[in-house]
């Protein structure tokens, strides 16, 4: 605890001198000659590579590809964002770049780092040559520029990370390798670089764990006793729940929930949103139920947020409360704090017959919220009208509005909801199927109301 200690009292000279003299992979360069593995690229992301070097080398201006497209293209699996680390003069870069490939360039002039979203939906990130300091552990790091590359890669996360594609004309393909990244890639083995790495950002956490269940990757025996180690005795509370749960949805988006429970006992990720909790069977059971019911409304193309879903089968017995306190969208704290509301939910279905009833019933839901009911719910019967909804009575709408009811005599107020109510009600019990005859009960509720007023 006392490096610890001492790591974030210096300044941004004194941590990187820290992090080598407690580095946990040894410094071994290697280069490979990698561009036969580029020819199998898509052909933009070629002319990508090919054109920033060039640009590059104009501008007097190093530039590797790094991070995951490298690790990537050496297991040659398919990555759509471009990471660059550059060592100079990237507004120039970025300009010049987004002009060949007609995209929208920008750049963070505080944070020397920019993007380029190209118009058949390439990221490009770009970043320059840097070191990190971290005033306290879990802080956003202030930035100071290196010219050396090595010191780049070095306050990255795990070595497989750290593999850079030389994208100059003259080396253009050559993959170099500072920390014995594709050692680790090609016996699967995650190695952390440094023993600070995740108490400067705990969300490298995460990434691992992404890294283990996607690439088949084991941590070593050091690795894994640091990832226990931070998980254990560390308090997140300086980590905004944004950052971490930004994380949890890539995790979650690729990984089905029932895949990660085995991972998640090991290392406890909700940790770092101030949550600890058991994976048990219940859990285990409901994440298989809610992936059966992901897979049939995939496969029927609804669009549902699955990310969503996943984490809310996990959070389910977290206080409101606490959901209410994150940093993130209201939409996403409503599905989050659904568990707790559906057994009341279930109980108002369960005892809902009429059609029409059970579709206003339903409208108070989203279909994320639709999904969830479907995953805790015990009885078929109830699982029948909640299917019944989704996938019939959601779908029915009427072609008559307000300013047709208004063109055939009715008066703007309360009695136009009740009529376009009854017209509703009656397509839902299949009375009537159809404008025409829409526009006939219409009429004959109009026509039956001023009858009515007279």
């Amino acid at each position: 605890m006392m490096d610890i200690y001492n790591y974030y009292q210096a300044d941004t000279v004194e941590q990187n001198q820290l992090r080598y003299k407690n580095k946990l992979v040894d410094f071994k360069y290697s280069t490979y000659d990698k561009s036969n593995k580029i020819k199998i690229l898509p052909d933009e992301i070629v002319k990508i590579l090919l054109k920033a070097g060039k640009i590059g080398t104009k501008i007097m201006s190093d530039i590797y590809l790094v991070g995951g497209m490298t690790r990537d293209l050496l297991l040659e699996r398919e990555n759509r964002d471009l990471d660059f680390v550059v060592s100079n003069n990237l507004p120039c870069l970025i300009e010049e770049l987004s002009t060949e490939f007609d995209g929208e360039g920008s750049y963070n002039e505080k944070f020397h780092t920019g993007s380029i979203l190209t118009r058949s939906g390439f990221n490009l990130d770009f970043a320059t040559f840097r070191q990190e300091y971290y005033p306290y552990p879990a802080s956003l790091p202030l930035v100071k520029f290196t010219e050396n590359l090595k010191d780049d890669l070095f306050r990255r996360d795990f070595t497989v990370n750290t593999m850079v594609l030389n994208l100059h004309p003259d080396r253009f393909g050559q993959l170099e390798d500072y920390f014995g990244g594709i050692e680790d890639l090609n016996k699967r083995r995650l190695q952390v670089i440094h023993s600070f790495s995740f108490y400067d950002d705990p969300t490298r956490i995460i990434r691992g764990l992404r890294l283990m269940v996607e690439y088949g990757l084991s941590p070593d025996e050091r690795t894994k006793r640091l990832l226990i180690e931070v998980l254990r005795n560390f308090n997140f509370i300086e980590i905004t729940p944004v950052r971490v749960i930004n994380e949890l949805r890539i995790l979650l988006e690729r990984n089905k929930g029932s895949d990660l429970t085995g991972y998640l006992r090991d290392y406890p990720i909700f940790r770092l949103l101030q949550i600890d909790f058991e994976i048990k069977e219940e859990i285990i059971s409901s994440l298989q139920q809610l992936e059966e019911y992901l897979a049939y409304y995939r496969e029927k193309k609804y669009n549902i947020r699955e990310w969503l879903l996943r984490l809310a089968v996990f959070l389910k017995d977290v206080s409101p409360v606490q959901i209410d306190e994150w940093d993130i969208k209201k939409s996403e704290k409503d599905i989050l704090k659904f568990p707790g509301k559906i057994k009341s939910r279930l109980n108002i279905i369960k005892n809902t017959e009429e059609r029409f009833a059970l579709y206003k019933v339903f409208q108070e839901y989203t279909r994320e919220e639709c999904i969830l009911l479907l995953t805790f719910s015990n009885e078929e019967s109830t699982r029948d009208k909640i299917k019944i909804y989704l996938e019939e009575l959601s779908r029915i709408s009427i072609d008559i509005d307000g300013f047709i009811l208004q063109d055939l005599g009715l008066k703007a107020g309360p009695e136009m909801r009740e009529v376009l109510d009854r017209i509703l009600a009656a397509k839902i019990s299949g009375k009537i199927n159809n404008t025409e005859e829409e526009l006939k009960l219409a009429r004959d509720l109009i026509k039956e109301r001023n009858g009515r007023d007279k």
